[in-house]
């Protein structure tokens, strides 16, 4: 065999192998870029959404105790009616970034009884709107909504406490893939 026909077979082999090597980084790279994708796109972004929902759902709460302590009605009901608002947007952005079937039934059963238990202390609170205010009717209303929308709280925080620890092993698990 001819020298010429020896180095071309060998040229042609480190061709090949550069491709080839070419190849498997293109793959790895692409790859890393995908896991850094759903890391900083989907993990982290729906765990900012659960904190945010959570820090609104804390503030729907204090602002109805505000309400029923006879504090400042129209600007409390003001927050509380934006609040919810928020918490809407929130609940339906992060449904969007759902991975999974699981995820989005997790999600929506979250946002369905967050939903609701703020509709019903909205409510509950809205009663006040046509009667004096007095400390009779905030007491009328603190009964009713520790009657009506308290067991709505309490299962939605079971509830938003599984999206919570769904939402934690999301990020966890991406985090240890990158």
């Amino acid at each position: 065999m001819k020298i010429k026909t020896k180095l071309q077979m060998i040229t042609s082999l480190l061709i090949m192998l550069y491709v080839g090597v070419g190849g498997v980084l293109f793959y790895t790279l692409g790859k890393i870029h995908d896991e850094f994708y759903f890391l900083k796109d989907v993990a982290s972004q729906s765990k900012i959404l659960t904190l945010t929902i959570n820090k609104d759902m804390n503030y729907v709460s204090r602002v109805t105790r505000d309400i029923m302590l006879g504090n400042d009605y129209e600007r409390n009901i003001h927050k509380l009616d934006e609040t919810s608002e928020k918490i809407a947007k929130n609940f339906d952005a992060l449904v969007k970034l759902a991975q999974t079937k699981h995820d989005e039934k997790v999600i929506k059963d979250a946002k369905d009884k967050a939903l609701g238990f703020i509709e019903k202390s909205s409510s509950v609170i809205h009663t006040l709107d046509n009667t004096a205010q007095t400390q009779s009717d905030f007491n009328k209303v603190y009964v009713m909504y520790k009657a009506e929308a308290t067991p709505l709280a309490e299962s939605a925080r079971d509830a938003f406490d599984l999206l919570v620890k769904t939402k934690d092993q999301d990020l966890e698990q991406a985090t240890q893939e990158l």
